[in-house]
């Protein structure tokens, strides 16, 4: 109920900014609807979802709510409506892509071409069809590949802070709390390290409970 509360109360926030301010809420959003919006781009990114570019688009102006969209994009440039971006955005959003698709075990960036329409309450509800979409071009072994470069880079820092011969046997136990690597607890003052490598890896990173916990062997 109180989420149904909340999400009333941003529509009624958009709408307002809509009926008042049209050209601004369109192409530049308020401080605090472009702070939600940039959330939930980041969330959609955990959520292995690439509509999350649509989002940015609508936040950099460059995508109208409920206007129709093309957004054409490949491994160098990036199309929305026919126009190739201005050099320091394309940059901007082929480096968005690129961390996007090697996060999820991509090694490139395919080519996507799609049109559609997207509107601000469909972006705030987490049910709808652009939220809940996944099904653009991955490879099926993408959340393996993930996983394991994600071990991988933990794997890289314990050995940097000389608490595992990555020539032999390493077991790793992550949590945001604490982290063990072959059975003994990483120094407070460097589980900080471990976090921050995580939070590259939206999806992986665990409560602070027993539960949340994950495990990795190196044999």
């Amino acid at each position: 109920m109180k989420s149904q509360l909340k999400i009333t109360a941003k529509l009624l926030f958009i709408v307002y900014l809509m009926l008042f301010n049209q050209e601004k809420a369109l192409s530049q959003p308020e401080a605090a609807l472009d702070s939600d919006l940039k959330e939930i781009s980041r969330q959609m990114v955990a959520e292995d979802n690439p509509n999350f570019i649509l989002v940015d688009a609508v936040i950099d102006g460059l995508i109208k709510p409920g206007r129709t969209y093309t957004i054409e994009y490949n491994p160098q440039e990036i199309k929305i409506n026919g126009n190739e971006l201005a050099k320091p955005l394309k940059k901007q959003y082929i480096t968005r892509l690129k961390e996007f698709y090697a996060l999820w075990g991509n090694d490139t960036i395919p080519n996507i071409t799609k049109t559609g329409s997207i509107r601000l309450e469909d972006i705030f509800d987490s049910a709808s069809t652009i939220r809940r979409e996944n099904g653009w071009v991955h490879f099926t072994d993408s959340s393996e590949k993930a996983r394991i470069k994600f071990f991988g880079d933990l794997l890289k820092q314990a050995a940097h802070d000389h608490l595992a011969d990555t020539a032999g046997p390493v077991h790793i136990v992550y949590k945001e709390g604490n982290v063990f690597v072959n059975d003994r607890k990483v120094k407070k003052h460097l589980v900080g390290t471990y976090n921050e490598i995580a939070k590259k890896y939206a999806h992986y990173k665990p409560s602070k409970t027993d539960k949340g916990e994950l495990t990795y062997f190196k044999h």
